[in-house]
């Protein structure tokens, strides 16, 4: 249990893989509780004329070359402001392994998106990730980026979550 942290002005640095607060991957059962992430930076674009993540927070998934995945993460009582990428990426690590059984408890994610021209979401989904989403809020700024992003149904709502007392503005 990780608890009562804070994050400020992360990332901004030449990472291939790209930059996150905070990124949690083959890891199982763990909780993460009582969490300020502020200003989640990407980095410089790279050789291939891209930027990466920015995320706030990143359930990464499995590692290759183990092919496992990822269960029972928590992240609760959070708030996530001001992130340049998705303010929660719920990943599966390029194919090597999906985020199974994560838990999203009173969280809220405020700001996300901030790199222009590119519309990331609130919180983005791979395919075969798994889990709930609980009192969560998520507050854009900017109007083009979607609430949700990635594996989603019809309804533009993740598939593979159960959602309750979600809001968005």
């Amino acid at each position: 249990v990780v608890t009562n942290f804070d994050c400020y002005n992360i990332g901004g640095m030449n990472i291939p893989a790209g930059t996150a607060s905070i990124v949690v991957a083959d890891s199982e059962n763990m909780v993460f509780d009582g969490c300020d992430i502020n200003y989640t930076h990407r980095g410089p674009n790279l050789s291939d004329g891209h930027q990466y993540d920015g995320d706030g927070f990143d359930f990464e998934g499995g590692v290759a070359p183990s092919g496992g995945y990822q269960t029972n993460i928590t992240l609760k009582n959070c708030s996530i402001l001001n992130s340049d990428g998705a303010g929660i990426m719920v990943y599966d690590n390029n194919g090597s392994g999906p985020s199974i059984n994560t838990i999203i408890d009173h969280v809220t994610v405020t700001n996300f998106g901030l790199t222009p021209g590119e519309p990331y979401s609130g919180i983005h989904f791979s395919a075969g990730t798994t889990g709930t989403l609980n009192y969560l809020t998520l507050n854009r700024n900017i109007l083009a980026n979607p609430f949700f992003s990635g594996n989603l149904n019809g309804s533009q709502l993740p598939i593979g979550f159960t959602i309750s007392n979600y809001t968005h503005n």
